[in-house]
């Protein structure tokens, strides 16, 4: 299913009257979040898998400020990392499969080759190698989290809306997830 069949809701009424007029209608990573918060359980089965924290345990506002830092970038594209943070989360969710399962912004699985070799994922080794160091100073977060916190924080650093993050994504370990679902 793709996005366009889950009617998003309405946007939050604090932002500015410029960005309404810009967004109208709202955004699909919006929405895709609406639908993530209402219709699908992020952690998955089970909460004590690999990648799995507690939202306690993992210190969200300093990764938002830490993410900030990274947004104006004068040696990538126009100067900011924010539209490729969007792109990146916006092809992470965009694989959610209903019907299967499948894909979407658990797992994280453009880290491993049989995802990230998708013709459609090509140039996003760079917004993961872009993120990897706020990975590793925070490794509490899973990647699926970083990288949906990440398009976040890109479009509140474009004047966006401050979008309410809803932690618990967890990654898959390894590419055996492909072969358990015949993906490969």
């Amino acid at each position: 299913l793709g996005v366009e069949a889950f009617a998003p809701s309405p946007l939050p009424q604090q932002q500015s009257s410029a960005f309404r007029k810009q967004s109208s209608p709202p955004s699909k990573l919006f929405a895709l979040n609406t639908y993530a918060r209402t219709k699908w359980n992020p952690r998955g089965p089970s909460t004590s898998g690999f990648g799995s924290a507690t939202a306690t345990s993992v210190p969200y506002d300093a990764i938002r400020a830490e993410l900030k830092l990274l947004m104006d970038n004068p040696s990538w594209d126009d100067g900011s990392l924010a539209p490729i943070f969007i792109r990146l989360a916006w092809h992470s969710s965009g694989t959610y499969d209903a019907a299967t399962g499948t894909g979407g912004s658990n797992g994280a699985g453009m880290r491993f080759a049989t995802e990230a070799a998708d013709p459609e994922n090509a140039g996003l080794e760079v917004a993961r190698a872009f993120l990897e160091p706020v990975k590793c100073k925070f490794p509490s977060i899973s990647y699926s989290d970083l990288w949906i916190l990440a398009a976040y924080v890109g479009l509140e650093h474009t004047g966006g809306p401050v979008i309410p993050f809803q932690p618990g994504r967890v990654d898959h370990p390894d590419e055996s997830y492909w072969e358990s679902k015949n993906m490969s």
